[in-house]
């Protein structure tokens, strides 16, 4: 048994070579994954840990060795000079790359866990006495489709904590990232899984079964990673506790705003409104992180108001705003514009007029769960869902690249949407008819 607790820092994902999109290109370079991986280096050093774990895609596949060896291997040897050691598993961004810096740098810097595609155990020390076992699996190749478990062994009952790391999607039988289940981890006789590949963190500390951690990405990189971002920091107690908690250390974070400007029939009040919703995110944001430097919220506007047509004037004012809380500045990145005239749509859909069928078609529309619309419409949004996903298929959207297509709920909502901007103009038509 342990007498004494001991501290490891845990991240995954650094894709060390990427730089956070929707920033101007110096504010980029400042807030690099690389620099996010000195922040982590440090505070190691701080945390006293007894040894920092990556699982996998700690370096991006697009940018590779030369961008990412240099600040990767500088890291690596700050933390060994501290007697820190490292251990890592690959992903299919990095499994042909972690193997190449672990040759390149000197002593137990770096180790690389399950080489090749076969589990292997380490033994982590401290002091000269092992403290706890670490298991792991790495990718032999960019992609896998078969669960690793086949060949996976318990560690001895032997009163070491042991923590198990891969690089996998959870619950997604169908990928070819390594798809392993939940049924699976939980079944297994260890202490702690940390788990690579979701950029999202997300703790699983329900009984029975060991405790799950996706820590996520440190450095939010794109709208896609909202929330708060940073390592974790696992605090070993024993055999079978290990406690997990953010290090929330990403300065740039993206968010979501939602601003109700129901009854704002002025620009100032829809202004008054704006201003309060994004100060007030800003303040939330510095109170998670105090090293926040950026925030890029996406803004959706929604509720009736007279003053629905004069959103669009608000919207290309956005573009320029910055409002500041100490060191850290608030952008809006994008606004959806989901208010809507202040229209009785019951009364106007018994009209033989085309506001009247745009009044039927939005109250199927917006009524609750996507089954209850009416059988023509449904059949209209899966067309037109049909279309984009052709959309996102084609080779020249390929290229390109972007966020996943929406789903029909999405794809529902975007039709309300525009149902609601053509309800908007066909009636101010009519007023100044």
């Amino acid at each position: 048994m342990l007498a004494v607790s001991f501290k490891l820092l845990a991240t995954a994902d650094l894709h060390i070579g990427r730089r956070p999109t929707r920033l101007k290109d110096e504010e980029a370079g400042r807030f690099s994954a690389a620099k996010m991986w000195e922040r982590i280096v440090e505070r190691a050093i701080q945390e006293d840990v007894a040894a920092v774990l990556l699982a996998g895609d700690v370096v991006d596949h697009q940018n590779r060795f030369f961008e990412a060896a240099g600040p990767l291997e500088r890291g690596l040897r700050r933390l060994s000079a501290e007697s820190i050691p490292t251990f890592a598993v690959s992903g299919n961004h990095d499994w042909d790359v972690l193997p190449r810096i672990q040759q390149s740098v000197s002593g137990d810097a770096l180790t690389l866990i399950g080489r090749d595609g076969v589990w292997e155990e380490q033994i982590l020390r401290r002091g000269g006495s092992p403290v706890a076992r670490l298991q792991g699996w790495s990718f032999p190749q960019e992609r896998v489709v078969t669960s690793p478990f086949g060949t996976y062994e318990a560690p001895p009952d032997d009163g070491l904590p042991s923590i198990g790391m891969l690089h996998c999607d959870l619950d997604q039988p169908a990928s070819s990232y390594l798809p392993v289940s939940r049924a699976e981890l939980k079944r297994q006789h260890v202490s702690f899984w940390l788990l690579g590949h979701i950029h999202a963190c997300m703790l699983d500390e329900r009984a029975p079964g060991p405790p799950l951690l996706y820590p996520g990405s440190p450095q939010a990189m794109d709208p896609g990673e909202g929330g708060a971002h940073g390592p974790w920091l696992l605090e070993v107690h024993g055999p079978r506790r290990v406690t997990a908690s953010q290090l929330v250390l990403s300065p740039v974070r993206y968010d979501y705003c939602e601003v109700d400007l129901s009854g704002a029939h002025s620009q100032s009040e829809l202004d008054e409104r704006l201003f309060a919703a994004v100060r007030a995110s800003l303040h939330k944001a510095v109170e998670e992180c105090a090293d926040l430097a950026r925030l890029v919220l996406r803004v959706r506007l929604i509720g009736e108001t007279r003053a629905a047509g004069s959103v669009a004037e608000l919207k290309a004012r956005l573009n320029e705003l910055e409002l500041p809380v100490g060191d850290a500045t608030a952008a809006v990145d994008h606004v959806i514009d989901d208010t809507r005239p202040e229209i009785d749509l019951e009364s106007r859909s018994r009209r033989k007029d085309l506001t009247g069928i745009l009044a039927r078609l939005l109250l199927d529309l917006d009524s609750p769960g996507v089954g209850t619309v009416d059988p023509a419409v449904r059949k209209l949004l899966v067309r037109a869902q049909a279309s984009v996903q052709q959309a996102y298929q084609s080779p020249t959207y390929a290229v390109v690249g972007g966020e996943a297509p929406a789903d029909l709920a999405e794809g529902r909502a975007r039709m309300s949407r525009q149902a609601w901007k053509l309800m908007r103009k066909l009636v101010e038509q009519e007023a100044t008819a």
